[in-house]
This record gives C-alpha cells, structure tokens and sequence, in this order.
C-alpha cells in the first residue's frame, strides 16, 4: 500500500500542485480528504474493468512520463466515512471545478471520486 505521500508524488507534476490546493479548500469545509488512487498499473486497470469499476482499458490513472507515474487523474474520499459521504463529494465536485479540473461526478456513470487534469477527448495520448 502507497504512502499518501507516495500517491501524490505519482501525480502529473501540473496536477500535483492542484490536487494540494484542492485538499486545503476541502479542510476549509472541515472534510479530510485522502488519495484513493492517483497512479495505478495497467495490471491494477485491468482488474477495476474486470469488476465493473472502470469503463477503459486505459484511463488517466495510468500515464507516465519517461517510464515514472505521471498520473493525469486522483480519487479522493474522505479519510474517516470512505466512500459513504455524499456531502463530501458533491462539495469535492464543485472545489475541484473551481481549480480547473474534471469532476467524474457529471457523468453519465458518474464517478464521484474522481477529477482529472485533461478531458476525456484527450484519453488517447495516455502513455501508459
């Protein structure tokens, strides 16, 4: 299991500073927010699409930069109710909006974790 620490160092080094700003608005809200995912392994893709936890093959998770994680996307979940706090994502969809980012909570299988640096039309420069 990744360090918090580790997870966001694997971030996109444009997200990264983002993703930081996004979890101090969160603590303004009195939220605590915690990484989820931020890089995953193509392994680790294959297996969320397997279970219906993924519609792609490749997702944002899963971009590199000279062979190291360089992932264009992170979930968030707040650290002490997981994933059972509806509050906290929908206040995570509209602070992430707000920093620039894509919330995966506008679509049409949302997913309410997740906010991504770049547009889902720009899913096929994911170098993987």
């Amino acid at each position: 299991t990744w360090s918090q620490a580790k997870k966001l160092a694997s971030l996109h080094a444009e997200l990264r500073p983002i993703v930081e700003r996004l979890a101090g608005r969160m603590a303004l809200h009195g939220f605590n927010p915690k990484i989820f995912f931020a890089y995953r392994g193509l392994e680790t893709q294959a297996r969320l699409k397997r279970r219906g936890n993924s519609g792609v093959s490749v997702s944002f998770h899963n971009h590199t930069e000279n062979g190291e994680p360089a992932a264009l996307a992170v979930d968030l979940v707040d650290a002490e109710l997981g994933w059972g706090n509806p509050v906290f994502f929908q206040v995570l969809g509209e602070e992430a909006e707000a920093l620039g980012l894509i919330w995966g909570g506008r679509w049409t299988n949302p997913d309410e974790a997740h906010v991504q640096l770049w547009p889902n039309s720009r899913l096929g420069e994911v170098r993987a």
